[in-house]
Order: structure tokens, then C-alpha cells, then sequence
């Protein structure tokens, strides 16, 4: 048996070795020079010096919506509410950079409803990188058979992802070759994360039950440790540790890397990795479903997260980062936890 579970795992990390060759091969290049690029890179040393609540900048109000549009969805509705990201990049050296990016300033959040708003308890879905289309989303967490269960279920769009961005690949969030803005991103992130909650609180809905896949269950780490207002966090290959995507290499710059951009660069993916800060949510309110061959995330880098955050419920699945076996266990475990929860 344990024999056949390593044959699978090897089989289910091929994917992910194809993936990650993929992606170094599509990678961009900095044409930046040195010293521009450190100048970019050390605007951020006073948030390391100082207070992490001075760059991860959370509204104080739900924000206002600015379109809205309701069609039927099974025997319930579907909204889907539209509203400005608060979000003001911090690095003036980026403006021009991010100027362009105008469809990423809207902000859709998808709402799928029973008989009305803030109703029945509140499921909240983070989707993975690249993965922010809806109909892909809607698949990814099987959203009509959660709706089945009587739960009205949300679902937020990364930054530069799904409608917030003109091409899936056009993207400011996983960038080694500029990590400035990988650190805008995360922060964008985060802040309409939350604007997206206190809008569903205002809709009347108590605190949801969040669940995230691969970069979605990075972000709802990094927001629990910001924030309280989720009942619960269900990680789904969770890429806690950005490190192995954002370390930044001589093939990426028209440079030689040095050991003082090196450590800055590496201080600065610290400052938005979760573990180490702490989460507002108990760790009994936190579960983890981990895939045992998965080659993308560092399994190292998860056990030492799950350490420091205390977490034991951890659920092993055979296979990869996308090709997975034991299929069944992920939705049992799912369902079993929204049913712990209360949800169900």
C-alpha cells in the first residue's frame, strides 16, 4: 500500500514539474538597472522597521457598490456586486507600472443566495493562482453541490485575476523579477479581502466560513493574522511560503545579484509570509489538506508553518499540486468540517 501511495505521488508530481518548467520559461526580465531596482526594493525598509499594520491598510467601512446584477442560479439567485478597491499603491517608483492594470481597480465579489441576503450562514471561497475565472472557480469548489447543503456561498477574485486583468497571465502578484510588485499585490490582496467581508457583513451575514486553495489559502492566512472577522480557515494546498516562487535570480536581472539585494530581497518575502506573525483564529478553527507529492509547495515550508500556528488538523492526500488521487477525502473532509463548523 505505502508503496502504491509513492508511485502515485511520484505520477501526480509530473504535472508539477511541467508547471514549474512552464513558468521559468515564461518569466519576465527586469531592465531595470542595480540601482534602481535596490532604490525600489529599500522604499519598503521603514515598513520593516516599523509597524506591519501601517502597510497591510484595512478600511474601516464596507465599500460602496457601484453595480450590481442578480440572475437566477439553480433555485436561488446570483449576484454579482461590483466596487472601487481602495487600495493605493505605496511605491511611487510603481505608478507607472500598475496605472495600467485599470481593470484590476474593480473589485468583483460573486454571491450566491438562497432566499435572500445574509439568510443562512455564509461560506466564503479564496480561489488559487490563475484560477480567478468564475466558471473555473465554480468548478474548483463545486459550488452548486455546496449551495445543495444550504449554505449561501461567496466567492472573491484575487488582484490581476479573472475579470480584474485583460489576459490569465497578465498578473502583478508572483513576480521574482520585481518582487515590489508581488509586495503591492499581497497588500491589495488583503485589503479587498476585507472590504469584501465587511460588505457581506453589511449584507447581514455573521462571520464566513473561509476557504482557500494554493495562493487563496496563502491570502487567508496573511488576513487571519490581520483581521478576526472569519469563523473559520479550510487550506487547500496552502503556498504558505512564497519564498521558493519570489527568490530572485541572476537570469532574471541585467544584473549580478548581490548579497545585499539578496537579503533585503529575502527580509522582504519574510514581511508577507504568515508564519511569522500570528493569527486571530484559534488554531482548532484552522484546518489543512495537503497533497503528500506535491512538488510546487514545500512541504518542509508547511510543516514548519503548521508548527508554529499549532495546527493538527491536517488531512493527507496521495498525489500532486493539480493531479491528485483519494479524490473523495478532500470533499468528505470539506463537507465534515462545515458540518463541525456549524455551517451544515
Amino acid at each position: 500500500m505505502e508503496l502504491n501511495k509513492e508511485i502515485l505521488n511520484k505520477l501526480g508530481a509530473i504535472p508539477d514539474h511541467l508547471m514549474v518548467g512552464v513558468g521559468r520559461f515564461l518569466r519576465k526580465k527586469n531592465q531595470s538597472s542595480y540601482s534602481v531596482y535596490l532604490k525600489s526594493l529599500e522604499f519598503y525598509q521603514k515598513y520593516l522597521d516599523g509597524d506591519p499594520s501601517d502597510f497591510f491598510l484595512l478600511p474601516e467601512k464596507a465599500p460602496k457598490v457601484t453595480s450590481k446584477n442578480t440572475t437566477d442560479f439553480m433555485t436561488g439567485k446570483m449576484h454579482k456586486f461590483l466596487f472601487d478597491s481602495s487600495y493605493h499603491v505605496k511605491n511611487p517608483m510603481l505608478a507607472g507600472d500598475l496605472s495600467a492594470f485599470t481593470k484590476n481597480r474593480r473589485v468583483p465579489l460573486h454571491l450566491f443566495t438562497h432566499e435572500g441576503l445574509g439568510k443562512r450562514p455564509l461560506v466564503l471561497c479564496l480561489h488559487g493562482f490563475m484560477l480567478g475565472d468564475l466558471d473555473i472557480s465554480m468548478k474548483m469548489f463545486s459550488i452548486q453541490n455546496l449551495f445543495k447543503k444550504g449554505v449561501d456561498v461567496a466567492l472573491y477574485t484575487l488582484p490581476y485575476h479573472g475579470s480584474r486583468t485583460d489576459h490569465f497571465y497578465n498578473q502583478s502578484l508572483l513576480c521574482p523579477h520585481k518582487l515590489p510588485l508581488s509586495l503591492e499585490g499581497v497588500a491589495q490582496a488583503i485589503e479587498d479581502l476585507h472590504s469584501s467581508i465587511l460588505l457581506l457583513n453589511q449584507f447581514g451575514y455573521e462571520k464566513p466560513a473561509v476557504i482557500g486553495a494554493s495562493l487563496g489559502a496563502f491570502t487567508g492566512c496573511l488576513y487571519s493574522t490581520r483581521s478576526n472577522l472569519m469563523d473559520s480557515l479550510f487550506l487547500v494546498v496552502p503556498a504558505v511560503n512564497l519564498h521558493p516562487m519570489l527568490a530572485p535570480e541572476n537570469s532574471l536581472f541585467n544584473f549580478e545579484l548581490t548579497d545585499q539585494m539578496a537579503t533585503m530581497s529575502k527580509s522582504l518575502i519574510d514581511f508577507i509570509t504568515p508564519e511569522n506573525y500570528e493569527s486571530q483564529l484559534s488554531p482548532d478553527s484552522m484546518k489543512i489538506v495537503y497533497h503528500k507529492g506535491d512538488k510546487l509547495l514545500d512541504s518542509m515550508n508547511l510543516a514548519s508553518f503548521a508548527q508554529k500556528w499549532k495546527i493538527e488538523n491536517l488531512v493527507e492526500v496521495t498525489g500532486g499540486h493539480w493531479l491528485y488521487f483519494d479524490q473523495k477525502i478532500r470533499g468528505k473532509t470539506w463537507y465534515s468540517w462545515l458540518n463541525h463548523r456549524g455551517f451544515i
